[in-house]
């Protein structure tokens, strides 16, 4: 089944994130309403080009790295840097990745992106992300979202201005 332009954007942007994210940062990074980007990833859901879990989050799959690289927007080495499929590295790409790629992918195999590294994608993507934006994207409790911030800013990876909120360093 092809997907459209919307589910495609989508795909990319689960891809950017790590593989994995909240249906809402995809609402959010597609600049469209929390309920569009749900019935979004409830499609590529329902075509298993992703796994939507209980909570909310998009977690891609075999067949969703096959469209991207059958699209043309993703390439056999970025796959292979972020997610482990046993033995993607050995085969030509044009004639055995996609194979291989249509394998599920079991989530421990998935490559997690930290907090903090979603949390710095998230600021380069959305500059102005406030506290309370923080512990609600990384689901963290007040303390673990102010320690993860405050590791990021000392490491220059974003910076806090005067309005409080932070942005790209």
């Amino acid at each position: 089944m092809p997907v459209s332009n919307r589910e495609l954007e989508a795909l990319e942007i689960i891809h950017r994130y790590g593989g994995q994210t909240g249906y809402s940062t995809v609402a959010l990074a597609m600049r469209v309403g929390s309920d569009y980007g749900r019935i979004i990833c409830r499609g590529l859901g329902q075509a298993d080009y992703i796994d939507m879990t209980s909570r909310g989050m998009c977690i891609i799959k075999g067949k969703g790295l096959v469209e991207l690289l059958r699209q043309g927007k993703l390439t056999a080495e970025k796959v292979i840097d972020r997610y482990h499929i046993p033995g993607l590295e050995e085969f030509d790409v044009r004639q055995e990745v996609l194979p291989t790629a249509l394998r599920p992918i079991q989530r421990k195999q998935v490559a997690k992106a930290s907090p903090a590294d979603r949390l710095v994608a998230h600021i380069v993507n959305f500059p102005g992300a406030r506290d309370t934006d923080v512990e609600t994207l990384l689901d963290l409790s007040k303390s673990e979202a102010e320690e993860i911030v405050q590791q990021l800013v000392q490491a220059h990876k974003i910076r806090q201005r005067d309005d409080g909120l932070y942005y790209p360093a």
